[in-house]
């Protein structure tokens, strides 16, 4: 079970300990996520470790139950002073953050039931200073939710097939082997590739909490790659960075998800396009003082 902070309800037997401390902290930003954020709250409560930690929620004014939700987990609640500022709310986080090890979440994740003990562990047992996901998949095809607007034939298809056809890897073939060549020249000895980091996405990532404000912290503005530039700041600092392939991280796809039938030559297109390097054909995006959206306003 996991240990929530604050917490004096029968769903938090394993709280904070005197002379121990925290192992874990992770920081959830959110606006408006009383219909996702519950489904990350509950993998969450539901971990398959010992470690202790404590969950961060920091707000940047929802209107609807997001607090009261997280309230309800045991959760801290912060409040954002800077609306839309998404880095600014992480690094607010990072400032309040008591664990040893802190991650970064969406409110539209969730974690498979080893998520914590194998990211987390590494860092806490001294192996490691980040620790990187390997395995993610959609949300949706797993935890009963679905965005508000949404195809229904492209939801019975994605309920229908096993959560893991839509299992995918972060890794990008080409770089990571050149970075992996590179360091057994350098060390001139055997490495395993599961050592050689890539970016990932930011709930995808685990960091030593002091390593993580050393580096500053979220530098850039949430939509401009940030979540790239983190694991950036991360890799120039420490080389300690290991794979962990059994965890899954869960991603909504609710920004992309399908709402009508084209989905379907879109599926059959994609594999192509991806390969030939046209995966973004057609996409069209804007830029604006916070970073990236499409022309919808989406980021």
């Amino acid at each position: 079970m996991f240990g929530v902070t604050d917490s004096t309800g029968p769903e938090a037997p394993h709280r904070y300990r005197p002379g121990r401390g925290f192992d874990f902290s992770i920081v959830v930003t959110t606006l408006n996520e009383a219909k996702y954020l519950p489904v990350l709250l509950e993998t969450i409560r539901t971990q398959a470790t010992d470690l202790v930690g404590e969950i961060i929620v920091v707000d940047d004014g929802s209107t609807d139950a997001s607090v009261a939700i997280a309230e309800g987990a045991g959760a801290r609640i912060l409040h954002n002073a800077d609306s839309g500022n998404v880095s600014g709310m992480r690094n607010q986080g990072l400032t309040e953050a008591r664990g040893t090890a802190v991650l970064f979440a969406d409110a539209d994740v969730a974690f498979s039931p080893d998520f914590l003990e194998q990211m987390v562990r590494p860092i806490v047992d001294g192996r490691a200073d980040a620790t990187l996901c390997l395995r993610h998949a959609v949300l949706e095809s797993r935890f009963p939710v679905l965005p508000d607007s949404y195809s229904r034939s492209y939801a019975w298809f994605l309920r229908r097939l096993p959560w893991w056809w839509f299992m995918k890897t972060p890794i990008r073939v080409f770089p990571w082997l050149v970075g992996w060549i590179g360091r057994v020249l350098r060390r001139r000895a055997v490495i395993s590739p599961l050592a050689i980091p890539d970016r990932v996405n930011t709930p995808a990532i685990a960091v030593r909490t002091d390593l993580a404000r050393e580096i500053g912290g979220w530098r850039f503005r949430f939509g401009t790659h940030e979540d790239t530039l983190f694991c950036r700041d991360v890799f120039e600092r420490t080389e300690r960075i290991l794979w962990r392939a059994r965890p899954v991280l869960y991603i909504s796809e609710r920004r992309t998800f399908p709402t009508d039938c084209r989905w379907i030559p879109r599926l059959v297109l994609s594999p192509v396009l991806e390969l030939l390097g046209l995966s973004g054909l057609g996409e069209r995006r804007i830029m604006d003082e916070s970073g990236y959206k499409d022309l919808r306003g989406r980021r």
